[in-house]
């Protein structure tokens, strides 16, 4: 009945967190094609530009706390459950001086990025852009307090009724009216705002009044030094994993015409699509690949590995050949004004299968078996990489050259991660054929 139980609870959560990245990357999917039909070229290469780098400075903000705060309410609410109060306060705390760490970096640095980047008005955008700094950061801190709970229910309501309001306002909004940059990004942040507010508020009375309690006299240095300390490593992998992606369009905002910026973000927006639901199956699998590591079951540990391949190959190679083979089609329905992204979409294609392959190997088993140095070096090495091949493609070749070296760098990353599982987990890359036995064995957890 316990093996019952827990697989139930964790396909629940596993549709839960699905259901919240489906209705946070489908939303900005939706949220893009409103603008770009709505805004001229430079305009929306303008909005992507500031949300790409208002992503460093929420990267600095967050720097892996909400991991690190799910990580301890989960083991404090067995291990020490009197310390509960104190690590949600001393959270908020740590919260509080990173949001305004970051919302003073951003008023002092603005002008110079501004100027940098040769950009009018992006200091406008970027100063507005602190409400989603301190949003976004208190809302994924929130959702990490909540995940350690093991309540995946709450943020991903949130996020999926916020976003369809959101969605409903736009199109609202953009129908009856002209449109100006500076007001969208005010809407864009207030809604983050909501939706922290809104998480905030669950928590507080579902969980806080009644199981802990939040007070400043609370904090404790030590928990503080702890969440710091713990921080500090996922903070870095974060930042080298920015550099291996979203450097891509600070670059390309340098030495590119605004149209190469808006094609970049318009073929990653699609790219990024199939991926999502990775993250919610790599949730699930963690857990059980840490008990069958430990409990040094090899064999069952090969056959979780290569059922996880089979089912991430599967949709993946559908993407592949539709980004491959009628891109055009796919880009005239939701982003006709860039049809041209359609060789983007293309050059990537191939990347697809492997990136699918990669992120279940490195989230679900690397870090899931105490390998996090490994996939950290070969994150940091990529994000070199990355940045001095961008360097010298994106200048003569735009977005195709950021792609190219996208696709190279991260084909070869992955299979080093590969050869890497190979030699020191012994596991092959195999395909099974599926049937319900075999997806039931993934959602089990036996005690």
């Amino acid at each position: 009945m316990k093996t019952n139980s827990d697989s139930s609870l964790i396909a629940r959560n596993t549709i839960w967190r699905l259901l919240q990245l489906t209705a946070l990357g489908l939303g900005s999917i939706v949220i893009n094609a409103f603008l770009t039909r709505r805004l001229p070229t430079p305009d929306y290469a303008l909005w992507v530009l500031a949300f790409s780098i208002l992503g460093i400075f929420y990267l600095f903000a967050d720097f892996g706390l909400n991991q690190t705060m799910a990580k301890y309410t989960a083991e404090y609410s067995i291990t020490a459950k009197d310390k509960l109060s104190a690590l949600v306060t001393t959270g908020l705390v740590n919260l509080g001086a990173n949001a305004l760490i970051a919302c003073l970096s951003i008023l002092i640095l603005s002008p110079v990025i501004e100027h940098f980047m040769n950009q009018p008005g992006l200091t406008r955008l970027l100063i507005i852009g602190s409400i989603f700094i301190i949003s976004r950061v208190g809302m994924e801190m929130v959702g990490g307090i909540l995940r350690g709970l093991h309540d995946f229910a709450i943020p991903s309501k949130i996020s999926a009724v916020v976003t369809c309001v959101e969605i409903v306002v736009y199109y609202i909004w953009f129908s009856l009216s002209d449109i100006s940059l500076t007001a969208i990004f005010v809407v864009r942040s207030l809604f983050f705002l909501i939706q922290f507010i809104l998480i905030y508020s669950l928590f507080y009375f579902q969980y806080a009044r009644k199981y802990f309690s939040i007070r400043i006299n609370l904090f404790d240095k030590e928990i503080f030094i702890s969440i710091i300390k713990y921080c500090l490593p996922i903070g870095f992998s974060f930042l080298s994993y920015y550099l291996y992606t979203k450097v891509d369009i600070l670059i390309l905002g340098i030495f590119s015409p605004d149209e190469e910026i808006a094609r970049y973000n318009v073929a990653d927006l699609l790219f990024q699509l199939p991926l999502m639901g990775l993250a919610a199956y790599i949730s699930v699998i963690s857990p059980k690949v840490t008990n069958v590591f430990y409990a040094k079951q090899h064999e069952r540990m090969q056959h979780i590995f290569s059922l996880s391949i089979t089912l991430v190959t599967i949709p993946m190679t559908l993407f592949t050949v539709l980004f491959f083979a009628v891109p055009e089609f796919i880009l005239n329905i939701i982003f006709p004004q860039y049809v041209s992204a359609s060789v983007l979409l293309r050059i990537l294609a191939p990347l697809l299968i492997l990136k699918g392959i990669g992120q279940v190997a490195a989230g679900g088993f690397l870090v899931s078996t105490g390998h996090p140095r490994i996939l950290a070096i070969i994150t940091a090495v990529g994000a070199v990489m990355n940045v001095i091949f961008d360097l010298l493609l994106i200048p003569p070749f735009g977005a195709e050259g950021a792609f190219v070296t996208t696709t190279v760098i991260h084909s070869l990353a992955i299979l080093f991660s590969l050869y890497y599982i190979s030699k020191t987990l012994h596991l092959k890359i195999r395909f099974k054929k599926l049937n319900s036995s075999m997806l039931k064995s993934i959602f089990t957890v036996k005690q």
